[in-house]
């Protein structure tokens, strides 16, 4: 609250209500990122399976 009043004190406007919504979402922010970030692991776990099978001249 007190920053929406320091900022346009100052002349610079609000910024739309900007400040006031910034306490929410965190949730989803994680949740979406550390999906990626697991799903990106198990799709370089599964390339270098797959290139291990193909190179690997024990597994013929």
């Amino acid at each position: 609250m007190w920053s929406e009043v320091w900022v346009v004190a100052a002349g610079f406007g609000s910024g739309g209500g900007m400040f006031g919504w910034s306490g929410g979402g965190w949730g989803a922010l994680l949740w979406r990122s550390g999906a990626l970030a697991v799903l990106t692991v198990l799709a370089f776990i599964m390339l270098g399976d797959a290139v291990r099978d193909a190179l690997d001249p024990k597994l013929r």
